[in-house]
């Protein structure tokens, strides 16, 4: 006969033993206990104190009061019954409260009160302000026009020396006198013709080498000023001969040529410069002026 072992109890036996009990106990308690409305009907009503507003003050005190009143007044009227006593003004605000009638509001126009008259502005500026201002104005505008008077002057003053310049150059221009083939006179004649001698000596010693190893050949018209005293004023080409060697050498030439005698006293008289326009032509090796 074998003797029996006692069973082995562990932590998570007494784990689960110990949850199961205490879901236990709170079902108890949570299905054991119950709870009932109140009913209304058997709850007692809060103390309450009703307080009536009189309008009046009796000079003694009633021996037993119905009512709180903020003073103290002896009942009276016509009726025999006991009533709450009643306000002949009634009050203004709108509520459903029993004792308390609504008093209507009759509407009426305010009356119109006496308003001050109040001061317009009909000027932006005051009088002494404006008349400041168009004074400064009438100011700056003589200065604009006392500047505008002198700039005038000043213009005139100035034409007016311009004017007087070129009179004055215009006076002192030299005479001059143009010899060409439609002016021929006698004493112009003879100088001219001495012009022509001396340029044609000139040119015919001095005579372009290009031009003669080039067979170069051409007519040129030139303006020959002269002064007074024989000296050259200008020389101008009037028409070209095609050739830019010839034109050269005939302006080279005039050029060796000066200084050309002074103009006779019959020229002197009436002229202070002439201008020679004759047509030059070179031509197998010789220069001839012609008119």
């Amino acid at each position: 006969m074998t003797a029996a072992t006692a069973p082995v109890i562990t932590s998570a036996d007494r784990l689960s033993l110990t949850i199961f009990l205490a879901a236990a106990i709170h079902a108890v308690l949570i299905l054991g206990v119950t709870f009932v409305p109140l009913d209304p009907a058997k709850l007692d009503a809060p103390p309450s104190l009703e307080v009536i507003l009189v309008q009046e003050r009796d000079q003694s005190e009633p021996e037993k009061a119905d009512y709180f009143a903020q003073i103290s007044q002896e009942g009276g009227g016509e009726s025999e019954e006991r009533h709450r006593p009643s306000n002949p003004f009634a009050s203004t605000e709108v509520t459903d409260t029993a004792g308390i009638a609504p008093q209507p509001l009759l509407g009426g126009n305010p009356e119109v009160a006496e308003t001050a008259e109040q001061p317009v502005l009909t000027k932006l500026h005051d009088e002494e302000k404006i008349q400041q201002h168009e004074k400064q104005l009438e100011s700056k505008l003589n200065r604009q026009q006392n500047q505008e008077d002198i700039d005038f002057d000043l213009e005139i003053a100035r034409l007016t020396a311009e004017l007087a310049i070129a009179q004055e150059q215009y006076a002192k221009r030299p005479r001059k006198l143009v010899l060409t083939a439609s002016t021929h006179e006698r004493s112009s004649a003879r100088y001219e013709v001495q012009w022509k001698e001396k340029v044609e000596r000139i040119g015919n010693l001095n005579y372009p080498q290009e031009a003669v190893q080039r067979k170069i050949e051409g007519v040129l018209m030139l303006e020959v000023e002269l002064k007074w005293d024989g000296s050259i004023v200008e020389v101008n080409l009037l028409q070209s001969s095609g050739s830019n060697i010839l034109d050269e050498a005939a302006k080279q030439i005039v050029q060796l040529a000066a200084p050309f005698p002074a103009f006779p006293p019959e020229l002197r008289d009436k002229a202070d410069h002439v201008e020679i326009v004759r047509s030059w032509m070179f031509s197998n090796g010789g220069l001839n002026t012609r008119k």
